[in-house]
This record gives C-alpha cells, sequence and structure tokens, in this order.
C-alpha cells in the first residue's frame, strides 16, 4: 500500500480569485472551483519550490545542515558533529583572542614570561582546533521567523551590511560554490509567509507512483505521475471514482476528503425519496377517503363539498409528486447541464435525458469516457454518445 502524505507543503500565490501551488514537482492553478496544470509561474515562484525540496520548515523557522569539513549540505548528523562546530567556535575565538594579547604583551620588554605563557595557552588552543577538525563537524543553519534572526547552530549570525551568503562565506564556514544555497535559503527566508500545507491536496506514493489527489469547492481532480518513465495523467473524476481510482492505483484511501459531497448527494437523494413517499401515502389516505364518502349520500351539500375538497387535494398532491419526480438533484448550480444520448448505449435508449458535467465535458477528448447522471444514478458514456442542446452553450 502507498504511503498517504496529508501534510503537502508549497509556495502559495493567491492573486485575484487565482491559487498558484506545486505538488509532485509540477505547478496548478486553481480558480472557480477548477484546477488546472500550469506553466505560469515566475522566477520567484520555481526559487520557494526548489527551497521546499532543500530545507526543512516548521512552523516557525527553516533550517538545513551542512557539512563543515567537507564543506557541503547533508540530510543526517549527529549530536556530537553539531557540538564540534560550537566547540571549534569556541576555540578559534579564544585562539583570536590570545594572539591579539600575544601582540600587546610582546611590545612590553618587561612581560616576557606573559608572552611566554600566553604562547603556551594559544599552542594548547591550536592543538585542540587541530584535533577537532579531524572529526566530524556539522552545522544546523537556520532563520528564526519570530526574531527574524539567522543561526548557525545556537550562534546568531549579525547583520555586518552583507548578504547571509557573503558573511558565512567570509566566515569560512561554506566555500564559494554553496553561496547560491544561501541566497535560496535568504530568498525562502523573506517569503516565509508563501509556504502553506496545502490542506486540499494529498500525495500518495506506491514505489514509483505517485497519485495526487485535490479538491476545489465540489469538484475533486487527480493527478498521476510515474517517476520513472515521467509519464504523467491529470482528471477530474467524481468523488466516489476519485476514491476508487487512487484505491486502485495505490491502495490508499482518500474518502474522507470527500465524504461531505458524497453525503451530501446521497442526503439530497433520500431526502426526495423520503418526501415523494410521504405526499404518495397522502394520495393514498385521500383516495381511502374519497371511496368511503362513496357510501354516503351526494346530494347532501356537506358530502358534495367534502368530495370537491378530496378531488382538488388528490390533483394538488399528484402534481406536486409530479413536478418532485421531475426535480432534478444536480443542476447548473452544481454544475451539471442537462444532454441526450445521440444513441443507444447499453441497452439505455437514444434520447434519454442525462445530466453532464459542463466542465468535465469541455476539457475531455472525443472518445474520451464520462460519468454522467441518468436518473440520478452514474452512468458511463463516451463523449461522442453524448448531445448537448445548444440552449446549454457549449
Amino acid at each position: 500500500m502507498g504511503k498517504l502524505n496529508k501534510a503537502i507543503l508549497s509556495p502559495v500565490v493567491e492573486e485575484q480569485g487565482t491559487t498558484w501551488f506545486n505538488v509532485a514537482g509540477h505547478n496548478f492553478k486553481m480558480a472557480n472551483q477548477n484546477i488546472e496544470l500550469t506553466d505560469d509561474v515566475n522566477s520567484t515562484f520555481v526559487s520557494l519550490v526548489e527551497a521546499v525540496n532543500t530545507f526543512s520548515f516548521d512552523e516557525n523557522s527553516i533550517s538545513f545542515l551542512y557539512d563543515y569539513n567537507n564543506k557541503t549540505r547533508i540530510s543526517k548528523t549527529s549530536n556530537a558533529a553539531l557540538e564540534s562546530f560550537d566547540k571549534l567556535v569556541e576555540l578559534e575565538a579564544k585562539a583570536k583572542f590570545l594572539n591579539e594579547s600575544r601582540k600587546k604583551v610582546s611590545l612590553n620588554s618587561k612581560t616576557k614570561t606573559a608572552v611566554g605563557t600566553v604562547q603556551e595557552e594559544l599552542s594548547l588552543v591550536e592543538s585542540e582546533i587541530n584535533s577537532i577538525k579531524k572529526s566530524s563537524i556539522a552545522v544546523r543553519f537556520s532563520y528564526n521567523v519570530t526574531e527574524n534572526k539567522f543561526y548557525a547552530n545556537n550562534i546568531e549570525m549579525l547583520n555586518v551590511g552583507l548578504s547571509l551568503s557573503e558573511s558565512v562565506f567570509s566566515a569560512g564556514y561554506i566555500k564559494y560554490e554553496d553561496k547560491a544555497i544561501f541566497n535560496l535559503f535568504e530568498l525562502a527566508s523573506n517569503h516565509f509567509n508563501l509556504f502553506k500545507t496545502l490542506d486540499f491536496v494529498t500525495e500518495t506514493r506506491d514505489n514509483d507512483i505517485v497519485s495526487v489527489a485535490m479538491r476545489s469547492g465540489n469538484n475533486t481532480f487527480v493527478f498521476d505521475l510515474n517517476e520513472s518513465t515521467r509519464i504523467s495523467a491529470f482528471k477530474r473524476l467524481l468523488a466516489d471514482e476519485a476514491i476508487e481510482y487512487v484505491a486502485e492505483r495505490t491502495g490508499a484511501d482518500i474518502t474522507f476528503m470527500v465524504e461531505d459531497i458524497l453525503e451530501s448527494f446521497v442526503a439530497r437523494r433520500e431526502a426526495k425519496t423520503k418526501k415523494l413517499s410521504l405526499m404518495q401515502e397522502m394520495i393514498f389516505f385521500l383516495k381511502d377517503q374519497k371511496g368511503r364518502l362513496a357510501e354516503a349520500n351526494r346530494n347532501l351539500t356537506d358530502i358534495k363539498a367534502a368530495d370537491n375538497l378530496l378531488d382538488s387535494e388528490i390533483k394538488r398532491i399528484s402534481e406536486e409528486i409530479t413536478e418532485l419526480e421531475n426535480e432534478d438533484l444536480l443542476t447548473t448550480a452544481d454544475g451539471y447541464i442537462d444532454a441526450t444520448l445521440s444513441r443507444e448505449v447499453d441497452g439505455v435508449a437514444a434520447d434519454t435525458e442525462l445530466k453532464v458535467d459542463a466542465l468535465e465535458y469541455t476539457s475531455a477528448g472525443k472518445n474520451d469516457i464520462l460519468t454522467v447522471f441518468l436518473n440520478d444514478e452514474p452512468f458511463r458514456v463516451e463523449k461522442h454518445s453524448i448531445n448537448i442542446p445548444s440552449k446549454e452553450g457549449i
């Protein structure tokens, strides 16, 4: 079974009702309850996507690990390696202080003993430095959002008028080629507010197969990617179809994403069925009462009035039943339009009325199979077998 990820992090840009985000290495655009693939993103967005794949994020910080000796970014390290960096910084600061002290005392001929003492201590410190440099040394570079400060482990990196990359390079922490990583790190820090967890997206990975389920309003979309072949597919599916599709591909269950959509449709259908049943019971009762009146003297004024009242009520409720039976559960408000079959399909006659998802119809190819609704039940049919009346404007 594939591993389901409900916490997809992405830069999210929102502008005039349109939202751009990235998942599974692809950019998407969401607007008006529709989601589509897009290349319409700027260079900053591309860099922020790279930052997601490069650094670690939490609610209040961004960080990454760096091998001090080998001058390269790493994914994991030990506490001992991190402590070695702190110790190295401490010793180098001490060595700098002793060097300055030695220069001062050497200017005074009366302090030869002091010079020797300082030199002796400096030698010990330099020996410790050389010893530490032979061990693993790692740095966790981080940015604290609340404080708006950068750190190398727990050491604050002071702003001295240089860019972050220049500062760490000047300090000897990194090699020149890695300045780009710190430029990216600084860019991500400056745009921290754009990084968000996509609560409308799930990603399931099963070996090389990636299946991404997305939801916008009552619409569900699935993006598939084979990372080995780089073959991908993007489609819009009904909620129940999306559940089955992802389960078949990866074994994951995404019912929780669309449960309310399923429940809403089922609830509407059950409410309609219950109302029809109640109204039919009322018709049965009124007809029963009318039968009882048939045994009475119809010449009596009260009997005639009661009979007429029963007739009018039976007619009114019968008309309401007909209207309710013809009432659509899926309307234009749900994105569905009226259509008919252009030919017989699986025993269903030509000209049979259907409900078709307008967005799915317009985006599908001629031979694609669509899920339509026939008498409020899903029905699979090829697009070229569907006839859309000109009044629908598709």
